[in-house]
């Protein structure tokens, strides 16, 4: 179920990724016009869900999530923070999907939130 150079399962060292901002405060700081290291919390899962842009587009990332924003991030600082980044197409996850596994303690991910760049801001009540 690969798409053009990539592989299922294969390591990626390289390429940029797409990550979803959920629409809330927690998840994004206005003032500093960047996510927070909330978005990239596993949230207990055993990797952090990230889509490979070269596959998908901000518009597919958004669709039934019209409120949410995006960022993107090089998997270079991915993993420079010594994270593992692997394509792992699915029919649940899609085609672009990636997982990014490692240790992502609060300041790997505050090390991310601050490399990410804001693609689409998410929407939310001031």
């Amino acid at each position: 179920m690969g798409v053009g150079p990539y592989t299922p399962d294969q390591g990626l060292t390289s390429g940029v990724l797409y990550r979803r901002i959920y629409p809330h405060p927690n998840y994004y700081d206005r003032a500093k016009q960047r996510p927070t290291r909330q978005v990239f919390d596993a949230k207990g899962d055993d990797h952090l869900s990230m889509a490979l842009r070269q596959l998908t587009s901000v518009e597919e990332m958004l669709k039934d999530h019209e409120a949410y924003g995006v960022c993107e991030i090089d998997v270079e600082a991915l993993v420079a923070e010594g994270l593992q980044v692997s394509y792992e197409p699915s029919d649940q996850d899609g085609v672009s999907h990636v997982a990014v596994r490692g240790r992502l303690s609060g300041g790997v991910r505050h090390n991310l939130a601050r490399t990410a760049r804001v693609i689409k801001e998410p929407n939310f009540p001031t």
